[in-house]
């Protein structure tokens, strides 16, 4: 009866609703494990959208709906007929509102719905007309027939019989919305009375409720996430006890909400029909916690997550290090309303999407980390003089739409670089096994001219060489998909060779501050 309602494309961008369905899941999965039901994880599923934001599923059969609120409790008598309409409809045990730890829900959902119900009831008993030859003021004595539309207010008359309608593939006549109209009063006769024991309205309790754990922002809930992630590992793998630090959890966790987020992109994509319904199961959530990341934690992908998260905190971290160059306790204290090109850079850094994340590491590093070595990584040293002090430093350097911290001076690029070569011929053995690989770093050759580097200073160097760089047919079609504003440059210079200057941290302070 109640259209399920998708809305993927904002769940993707709604963090608070994706760390809250996560919770709830390892919240489960934990719960089955301690109570010996692994086998039981085979058939639960999480629902996004669908039903309600997101709900539990064991097979068919709906378990919990559930509803997130991140602000304020705003619901009128037809969300709240909506919610409870929906735990009849899809027989679900119980349905849960997630909202701030100060939010109180109303108490009267129950009264809401049957009242929603009556009036419904009595709308349903008007006769089916055309517009045609009706005034607009007397529409409400009737159910219009052209009002029957697909975006109609949730819960209403309309929206009813639009849905019902498509469910039973009627087409939108007289005929067909009075065979509508006679289901759904029946319909609503038979919820009005799963409302009632004995003859009175039940309790809103019986049906729903606000959730028992609630959060006020995301680090709330994955930290609560954290612990039961733990919580599983001890139960499933105690031997690795001593090997998960809070760092592995934080990785664990971002590996199993990014799959989440790839799955929802991969449904939405893929499904046509307008009620885009995701659906993981819980068996690929608890196949990710128990891969052996552990075992090789120094994989590839592992210290890329070591790496991130060591810029974030030499960013936490920036204010209190470097009191000769801030004064403030913290980036949110600061009393410049522009805020300094640290603040401004990282705040989009920041919030690179997870899949670009990898990209833009390995383009600042010019390399990829080597498994097994975690010593390969820039240290906390570099990032901070080399990274944060410059972005603090030099207002020309930015994070541009290619994943590049760049700057751009008397046409010239700079490219911010964590590079700590000692000798130039380093960077070159480290250019010529590592970028010639790359499909995605083709504006290290086509654009740079300057790279930004921790303290090598050389006049020419020389990428690989004429053999490679010379501008032909094939360096044309990689060219294809690649538009900046150096493009008419190169062609230029079609026949030259790729000459790149390298200047230490001090020389670019000098030459982008003047």
């Amino acid at each position: 009866m109640i259209s399920p309602f998708s809305a993927i494309p904002s769940w993707e961008g709604y963090e608070y609703q994706g760390h809250i369905a996560l919770f709830v899941v390892l919240r489960k999965i934990r719960d089955l494990i301690l109570y010996n039901n692994d086998i039981a994880l085979n058939n639960f599923i999480l629902e996004i959208e669908g039903a309600e934001d997101f709900s539990i599923k064991n097979g068919y059969r709906y378990l919990t709906l559930h509803q997130v609120k991140s602000g304020a409790i705003d619901l009128d008598k037809g969300d709240k007929f909506s919610f409870i309409i929906s735990l009849l409809q899809y027989e679900a045990e119980h349905g849960y509102f997630h909202i701030l730890p100060s939010k109180q829900l109303p108490n009267d959902f129950i009264q809401s719905t049957s009242d929603w119900i009556d009036s419904l009831q009595s709308d349903l008993d008007k006769e089916i007309k055309s517009k045609d030859g009706i005034n607009e003021e007397d529409y409400s004595k009737y159910i219009i027939l052209e009002k029957i539309l697909p975006i109609s207010t949730k819960g209403s008359k309309y929206s009813i019989i639009k849905y019902v309608c498509e469910l039973e593939k009627y087409d939108v006549c007289e005929e067909n919305v009075r065979k509508a109209v006679e289901h759904i009063k029946s319909e609503l006769s038979i919820y009005s009375e799963k409302l009632k024991d004995t003859g009175k309205l039940i309790k809103d309790d019986k049906l729903m409720s606000k959730f028992d754990e609630s959060f006020n922002n995301d680090l709330e809930i994955k930290k609560s996430s954290y612990v039961i992630i733990k919580e599983i590992l001890n139960i499933k793998k105690p031997e690795w006890n001593l090997l998960i630090d809070d760092a592995y959890l934080e990785f664990l966790y971002g590996q199993v909400l990014l799959a989440l987020k790839n799955k929802i992109s991969q449904d939405y994509i893929e499904k046509t029909h307008i009620n885009k319904v995701c659906h993981v199961e819980f068996e690929t959530i608890f196949n990710i916690l128990m891969e052996d990341f552990h075992t090789n934690s120094n994989s590839i992908k592992y210290q890329y997550f070591l790496l991130w998260k060591n810029i974030l905190e030499s960013y936490d971290k920036f204010p209190t290090k470097n009191k000769n160059v801030c004064q403030c306790e913290s980036c949110s204290d600061c009393a410049n309303n522009f805020k300094c090109n640290l603040y401004r850079q990282m705040d989009t850094i920041s919030i690179i999407k997870d899949n670009q994340i990898h990209n833009f590491l390995y383009k600042l590093m010019l390399k990829e980390p080597k498994v097994g070595k975690p010593n390969n990584l820039p240290d906390d040293n570099l990032i901070n003089r080399l990274f944060t002090n410059l972005l603090k430093e030099i207002e020309l350097l930015s994070f541009e739409g290619n994943n590049l911290i760049q700057a751009q001076k008397n046409g010239l690029f700079f490219r911010l670089t964590l590079n700590s070569s000692g000798e130039s011929y380093e960077l070159q053995e480290q250019l010529d096994k590592e970028i010639n690989n790359s499909l995605e770093d083709k504006l290290l050759i086509f654009e740079n001219d300057v790279l930004i580097t921790d303290q090598l200073n050389e006049e020419s160097f020389m990428y690989n060489g004429i053999k490679t760089m010379v501008f032909g047919e094939n360096e044309y079609k990689e060219l294809e998909s690649i538009t900046t504003d150096s493009i008419e440059k190169i062609k230029k210079n079609y026949n030259k060779p790729k000459v790149l200057r390298l200047i230490d941290r001090k020389k670019a302070k000098e030459e982008l501050s003047q």
